[in-house]
This record gives structure tokens, C-alpha cells and sequence, in this order.
């Protein structure tokens, strides 16, 4: 570079906040900034991927656990005072499924009634449910 006065200078170059008064250390010096950043670069893939598949795992689960939840719902129970069911259902949602069985009953004063249930799924969850009403 030539300065005010007319004589010449050295050229610098500025990299990462660092001088360097050649092209070939401010080029070493880039290729270092590159290679940290291929390596974050990496890593954050590397994140993507895992997080990713953790994604689809809990999609999976969910699925299973809305089959669960869809095949002891739909249980019957018996309606009429006195009497007990024994049942069971099947359900799929999205491509998981779940089986369920059930024991229910009504009281002979036919003001209680009980249910009782499980389930199983594709995911290898299992699952339990209990409920007593009161009617008048």
C-alpha cells in the first residue's frame, strides 16, 4: 500500500480480529475459522438427527397411547342392576394399536356402578384405569 508520504508499505490483512501482514497467514487463518465452523456445523447435525429421531419416537408412543386410550374407552358395560361384564376391545391410530379388557359392574340397588380396565399397546405400554359412578 502507498501511504500519504509515498512510500510503501506492507499490505495487512485483518482475520478474527488478528493481523497478518501476508496472504498466506491470513489464508492459514481463515482455513482455521473454517475448520472450527465445519465441526459446529457437524455437531449441530449431528443434534438435528438425534432430535429427530426422538421426535418420531414420541410420535410413536403417542399413537400407541391414543390406541390405548380408544380401545378401553369403547369397553360396554352392563345396564341393567345386578349385573357384571366382563369385555374387551381392540383399537389402532396411525399405524399403532392397543387391546384393552375390562370387568364392570352394576350394584343390585342399582345405584353403583364400577368399571375397571387395561391396556396393552404396540409400543410395549401397559395401563390401567379404574372409575366408580353414582347414579340417582
Amino acid at each position: 500500500a502507498v501511504q500519504a508520504d509515498g512510500t510503501v508499505s506492507q499490505p495487512s490483512y485483518s482475520v478474527g480480529g488478528s493481523s497478518y501482514n501476508n496472504v498466506g497467514g491470513a489464508i492459514s487463518a481463515v482455513d482455521g475459522k473454517l475448520t472450527g465452523l465445519d465441526g459446529r456445523v457437524g455437531n449441530l447435525e449431528s443434534a438435528f438427527a438425534q432430535t429427530n429421531q426422538q421426535m418420531n419416537k414420541l410420535r410413536n408412543e403417542t399413537n400407541a397411547g391414543i390406541a390405548g386410550a380408544m380401545a378401553v374407552g369403547n369397553l360396554p358395560q352392563p345396564t341393567e342392576a345386578g349385573k357384571s361384564m366382563v369385555s374387551a376391545g381392540i383399537s389402532g391410530y396411525r399405524g399403532e394399536g392397543a387391546v384393552a379388557v375390562g370387568v364392570s359392574a352394576i350394584t343390585d340397588s342399582n345405584k353403583y356402578v364400577w368399571k375397571m380396565g387395561a391396556t396393552a399397546d404396540t409400543r410395549s405400554n401397559i395401563s390401567g384405569a379404574m372409575s366408580v359412578g353414582y347414579q340417582w
